[in-house]
């Protein structure tokens, strides 16, 4: 008896251990369910708590899912527009964001973007004092560290040092 909304949210946490598990097909079944059920919404329907849930949310999850099952490019195609239209008011769920569009460039090897997209995650999440948003920093801090070579990565370690001390 849950609204669409809230069965799409529920579709969507399904999606995401899917996608931690491995499994892509599952993990798409989920994402297109969540969609399906998102487009029948009716926010009359609504509990209170799923008021966040927007088509960019559903946005980000599968973009969060693409990055984890190794899609970078469809997961930098989700969550930059995403990004775009986030601002200061959003630090935490932006920081979030950040790190997941961060690590997508780092799969594709585009470490200048994946660097700024870091430097992102790492200057809203100690903003925002987030333990979650500095977790996924340090994820990706790890996986930049793996390219010295490249001064925007060399800059991102720099800042990395002076914020996160």
């Amino acid at each position: 008896r849950a609204s669409a909304a809230t069965q799409a949210l529920f579709q969507e946490r399904i999606a995401w251990a899917r996608a931690k598990a491995g499994d892509g097909r599952g993990a798409e079944r989920a994402l297109g369910e969540a969609d399906r059920l998102f487009g029948h919404r009716r926010p009359g329907d609504d509990p209170v708590w799923v008021y966040w849930l927007s088509r960019d949310e559903m946005d980000v999850m599968a973009g969060r899912c693409a990055t984890e099952l190794r899609q970078p490019k469809r997961a930098e195609a989700l969550l930059r527009p995403v990004l775009a239209r986030y601002d200061e008011a959003h630090a935490r769920e932006t920081s979030l964001y950040a790190s997941w569009l961060a690590e997508a460039y780092v799969q594709l090897r585009e470490l200048e973007e994946a660097a700024a997209a870091a430097t992102r995650s790492l200057l809203l999440s100690a903003r925002v004092n987030s333990a979650r948003g500095r977790d996924r920093v340090a994820l990706v801090r790890d996986e930049l560290r793996q390219h010295p070579d490249v001064r925007a990565v060399r800059d991102f370690e720099a800042l990395y040092r002076q914020v996160a001390a």
